[in-house]
């Protein structure tokens, strides 16, 4: 009798658990409350990423990612964007769109087997005499992302004995610990100039994309690269996908989560032109890559992992921060905060 019972209520836990669209409830509740917003939902990288001090602790953590039991499939982290805007008929309009890439694969051989080394970062408009890497790109829409979202926010119980003596075999409900915090979401409130901005680019950023697939020059949705610029739709990494709303909408200062690698020449290759960095060298070498040195090399870009942890100061110590319209917890497992620009003085 006693395990039908367990059985039966394990069983109607589970259907009810995957029946509910956590995403879209916890969105409906929080942020979508408001209009003309641009929101980055977050997936922090399982291990982070150690840009603070030698090679050898980048790909030690790179390799954790990918292979140590890792919680998502996000080795770099990852953001996405969604729009809620109204146009001029007060119509609501809302799109979810993230840059992603069908295998890192390629870029990862380009690393510790092609000879770049840290050339991998580079953005040819700071480096234009060094390559621009890319693989093949996946143009994220809400069909890819709600599932991997919902599956990140999902409330898994498990049934627990009562502490202390058992009292006729009672139990109680507990939260399952996995994937805390994997997701958060960062939110701006922009004028609806902005959003409008920002709506015309994604169209064309897709119209390229669609224009272009299954071509010898794929473009925009198509190219996944950490240097690629989306606003010349050569494609995008995520982050630099994200950021490009923001420079759209001439709101290029307001966003400020990047990381700054500093290296020298013998870090950065260029195979085609002789120089080659082997994963030796990259694992033995005792530079400190967040240092600058005469004649370094520098390569600055977004990180998902910053936006992430942005989320997180805000909800600990809200006052610290200018204009944050609202902040707290995004369902049971999630923090998002909201952030006003409409408040500021900004030149679009």
């Amino acid at each position: 009798m006693k395990f039908w019972l367990l059985t039966s209520i394990f069983a109607l836990n589970t259907l009810a658990t995957e029946q509910v669209d956590y995403f879209n409830e916890y969105a409906n509740k929080t942020y979508r409350a408001h209009t003309n917003t641009i929101t980055y939902h977050l997936i922090r990288s399982p291990y982070g990423v150690d840009w603070s001090n030698k090679t050898s602790n980048v790909i030690l953590k790179l390799a954790m990612n990918k292979y140590f039991f890792p919680e998502t499939k996000r080795n770099l982290g990852h953001v996405t964007v969604e729009l809620n805007c109204q146009d001029k008929n007060g119509e609501d309009i809302r799109i979810i769109t993230g840059q992603g890439a069908k295998s890192t694969q390629q870029l990862t051989q380009a690393l510790t087997k092609d000879g770049y080394g840290l050339t991998l970062l580079n953005r040819p408009t700071s480096h234009p005499n060094l390559p621009l890497i890319t693989t093949q790109g996946n143009f994220e829409d809400e069909n890819d992302l709600i599932p991997e979202f919902n599956q990140y926010l999902k409330e898994e119980y498990v049934y627990r004995n009562l502490p202390g003596p058992r009292r006729n075999g009672r139990m109680r409900e507990v939260l399952k610990k996995k994937h805390f915090n994997t997701m958060a979401f960062l939110s701006y409130k922009i004028s609806p100039t902005q959003c409008t901005k920002m709506i015309d680019f994604y169209r064309k950023y897709k119209s390229v994309t669609e224009q272009t697939k299954d071509t010898k020059n794929p473009k925009a949705g198509n190219v996944y690269g950490f240097g690629a610029e989306p606003t010349k739709f050569q494609g995008a990494g995520c982050a630099t996908y994200a950021e490009a709303f923001f420079q759209v909408a001439g709101l290029s200062n307001q966003f400020q989560f990047y990381q700054t690698v500093h290296a020298s020449k013998e870090l950065v290759g260029d195979p085609k032109n002789g120089r080659r960095v082997s994963l030796q060298k990259l694992l033995s070498s005792s530079e400190k890559i967040s240092k600058k040195e005469k004649d370094n090399i520098t390569f600055k870009f977004p990180d998902p992992d910053l936006m992430h942890e942005y989320v997180q100061e805000i909800n600990k110590a809200p006052n610290r921060f200018d204009n944050v319209l609202d902040y707290g917890n995004f369902g049971k497992k999630a923090k998002y905060a909201i952030i006003d620009l409409t408040a500021m003085e900004i030149k679009e």
